[in-house]
């Protein structure tokens, strides 16, 4: 019972790790994409550079095919996008799990990719190669850590580009 207990507490707290960052100056970025519009969410941004997220996990409790959320993102396209976690935490803590990364819309814009952390310390990386829609040329490569404002709340800070 204890160790049940402490893996739903630690849990959402490691998890929430694997996306999120403290963005300043998303605002017209965020709106654009949460609107739909793909022609500003993704296919104007730049072909590569700096990625912020910041990611709300507070829901997560580190079970197969549960969310976190992106509130925050230097990328248009990855704004507001839903992240599912496909395999549970280990009996340790670790999590090794493929994601799917779904922003707002029709589901035609889809990302994969693969993240490990320790639910632990909240530290870890993650790596999104491909998808389909504006994300079939994506790669993004990303460290995972508790954000700013504390938990249920985490970065992912890393680069991100487009093509092969």
């Amino acid at each position: 019972m204890k160790c049940q207990m402490a893996l739903t507490l630690m849990v959402p707290i490691a998890l929430a790790g694997c996306a999120a960052g403290s963005v300043a100056g998303v605002a017209n970025s965020a709106t654009a994409a949460k609107s739909g519009d793909r022609s500003q969410a993704g296919e104007s941004s730049q072909r590569s550079g700096q990625l912020l997220v910041t990611k709300d996990c507070r829901n997560y409790t580190g079970l197969a095919g549960q969310q976190c959320n992106i509130t925050q993102s230097s990328l248009p396209a990855l704004a507001f996008a839903t992240i599912t976690y496909k395999t549970a935490a280990d009996a340790d803590h670790n999590l090794d799990t493929d994601i799917v990364i779904d922003p707002p819309g029709n589901g035609a814009n889809v990302a994969f990719g693969h993240c490990r952390l320790s639910l632990n310390t909240g530290i870890g990386a993650c790596e999104v190669n491909g998808g389909r829609g504006t994300f079939t040329q994506f790669h993004a490569q990303v460290a995972v850590a508790v954000a700013p404002a504390g938990l249920p709340f985490f970065t992912w800070t890393g680069t991100y580009s487009y093509g092969k």
